[in-house]
């Protein structure tokens, strides 16, 4: 799923389903009127699609950017209650600009530099980890239905 300069809302409504990321099922939760203002910040700063660039520091100016613009549409989406689904979201912290610095270079420079670093050793090691995570994910499910079969419910 790729966010091109005016993609209509529908375009990536239509795609979500398909996906089966926790993040693809959040992004289905948030209204129409955020996910319009995101796509037209991205075009506006020019930028075909979300891509930080890993190879790289954080504070390059291309990354700096990124960042801006992660921060601007979190102030936006949370000011509009648009992650209401989530829970409360203090209007403080979602102000607080250094907690929000620190907060997008936790998360995007350790857990998806570690997900580049990965996939740059090894092609494809992120996805046999996400297809045996999901496995394990499912036999767990049948387990535990079993379980709750035989020792729950029979006499």
């Amino acid at each position: 799923m790729c966010l091109l300069p005016f993609t209509p809302v529908w375009s990536l409504r239509k795609d979500i389903p398909t996906l089966r990321s926790n993040i693809a099922k959040n992004l289905s939760r948030v209204d129409d009127l955020t996910l319009e203002m995101v796509i037209a910040t991205l075009a506006q700063h020019h930028f075909h699609k979300w891509m930080p660039d890993f190879s790289s520091t954080p504070r390059t100016m291309y990354n700096i950017v990124h960042q801006a613009i992660a921060i601007e549409t979190f102030r936006y989406a949370t000011a509009h209650h648009a992650y209401s689904f989530m829970g409360p979201i203090s209007l403080e912290h979602a102000n607080n600009s250094q907690l929000l610095i620190e907060l997008y270079d936790n998360y995007f420079w350790s857990y998806w530099r570690e997900k580049f670093e990965l996939e740059t050793r090894r092609p494809g090691a992120n996805g046999s980890k996400t297809e045996y995570t999901n496995a394990s994910k499912r036999r767990s499910a049948v387990c535990d239905f079993f379980f709750r079969y035989f020792f729950l419910f029979l006499p």
